[in-house]
C-alpha cells in the first residue's frame, strides 16, 4: 500500500476526520462537507495555493480552491474525473506555476458524508521533463545541421543552412536572422547577409508552402531553402546596407562584440 493510500485510510477510518486528520500529512489535502464547506484544509495545501498565512484571507468553501486551482472538483457531478485522479495545472497566488493530479474520495461520517481531496504537486517532475525535452530537441537541431553541412563546402550555403535552421519551424522558430560582420579598421558591425520575410504578406505565403509539423529539420531544409529564396535575396540586400558604428551610441552592441 502506498503512503497516500496508507494516509487516506487512516483518514477514512478516523471516527472524527477533524483538522488533526490532515495537518499532519506530508502532502497538500482538504476535506469538505456536502454543502461544500472547507472543514479542513492543511499547511501544505495552503502552501500549494500561495495563501499568504499572515493574511486575512481564509479558505471556507470549495469554490474559493476551484477559482484558484481553475478546475471544477464537485464532487456532487455524475462520473467525476476527480475520482480517479485528475490532472491540472495553474497558477498559484505568488505567481508560481503548478502542475498537480487532484484525487477524491468520500466518507461517511454521523453528521453526514464528507468529501477528501489529495492533490500531488507534480510540479518539478514535470519542470524537469519539459527542460529535458527541449534540452533533446536542440540537440537533435545542432546534429541535423552538422549532418547537414558535412557535404557543403561553400561558405554562403553554410551560412544559409545555419540560418534557416534558426528560423525554421523544425529549428529554433525564429522569425528572421540576421549576420554582421566585425570590420575591425571600420571598427563598425557590417550586414553580411539574412534571412526571413521581408513582408506580413510573404510571412503568410512562406508558411503555407512549407510541409506540416512532425518531420525533421532535414525533411524541410531543401523545402523551407526553396520558399524562402526570393524573400532571402531581398532581406540580404536590405542588410547589407546596414552598417552600425560600435561607440557610445550603442554600447550594448560594442559590450557584446569587444568583451570577451
Amino acid at each position: 500500500m502506498s503512503s497516500i493510500s496508507k494516509n487516506l485510510y487512516q483518514i477514512d477510518s478516523s471516527p472524527d476526520c477533524s483538522s488533526t486528520s490532515i495537518d499532519n500529512l506530508p502532502f497538500p489535502a482538504f476535506i469538505c462537507n456536502a454543502e461544500l464547506e472547507i472543514i479542513s484544509i492543511n499547511p501544505a495545501m495552503i502552501n500549494l495555493l500561495g495563501i499568504n498565512t499572515r493574511g486575512d484571507e481564509q479558505i471556507t468553501s470549495l469554490g474559493q480552491i476551484e477559482s484558484i486551482l481553475g478546475a471544477q472538483l464537485n464532487p456532487h457531478q455524475e462520473a467525476s474525473s476527480i475520482f480517479k485522479g485528475s490532472h491540472i495545472s495553474f497558477t498559484n497566488l505568488r505567481g508560481e506555476m503548478r502542475y498537480c493530479t487532484v484525487s477524491m474520495m468520500s466518507a461517511k461520517q454521523k453528521t453526514g458524508p464528507i468529501f477528501i481531496y489529495i492533490i500531488q504537486d507534480e510540479s518539478r517532475t514535470y519542470i524537469l521533463g519539459e527542460r529535458l525535452a527541449r534540452k533533446n530537441s536542440e540537440l537533435s537541431i545542432f546534429s541535423q545541421v552538422v549532418s547537414a553541412l558535412g557535404s557543403v563546402m561553400d561558405f554562403d550555403e553554410i551560412l544559409q543552412i545555419i540560418l534557416i535552421a534558426i528560423t525554421a519551424r523544425e529549428g529554433l522558430g525564429f522569425n528572421r536572422a540576421f549576420l554582421f560582420l566585425y570590420n575591425q579598421d571600420e571598427k563598425q558591425l557590417e550586414g553580411y547577409t539574412g534571412i526571413g520575410p521581408s513582408s506580413p504578406e510573404e510571412a503568410g505565403r512562406i508558411w503555407n508552402s512549407l510541409p506540416d509539423e512532425g518531420r525533421s529539420l532535414m525533411d524541410v531544409l531543401k523545402t523551407y531553402s526553396a520558399a524562402i529564396t526570393d524573400s532571402a535575396e531581398s532581406v540580404s540586400c536590405r542588410i547589407k546596407n546596414l552598417k552600425i558604428p560600435l561607440d557610445r551610441d550603442h554600447q550594448i552592441l560594442n559590450q557584446v562584440v569587444l568583451q570577451k
